[in-house]
């Protein structure tokens, strides 16, 4: 879980390069064969917590196109403020693995 929390803090600290990049590795990290040892692992609020960044990340686009803005989809730094504001509303995640 460490892992997933590190790399929204880089994202939420404009540390990774793009939205896709950030995307490409949360989608690989929590749906890839090679993590799902660490993901049987997981509590249920931290199960919530990723399920409702991959929700988020559903809906989020690097520059979504007006078609897309329409059908509810975000860009890249409203994301960035969603994660924010997920972040402070499970800030408890953080402090479990000491992380800030």
């Amino acid at each position: 879980m460490d892992k997933f929390l590190l790399s929204i803090n880089q994202y939420i600290r404009d540390e990774t390069p793009e939205f896709w990049q950030f995307y490409n590795w949360f989608q690989n990290a929590y749906f890839g064969d090679q993590n799902s040892h660490s993901r049987n692992h997981l509590e249920q609020d931290e199960i919530n917590f990723l399920n409702t960044v991959d929700d988020l990340l559903a809906y989020a686009a690097a520059d979504p196109t007006p078609k897309e803005r329409n059908d509810g989809f975000v860009d890249q730094y409203e994301f960035q403020q969603q994660l924010k504001d997920l972040k402070a509303q499970n800030v408890s995640l953080w402090t479990r693995y000491g992380l800030h």
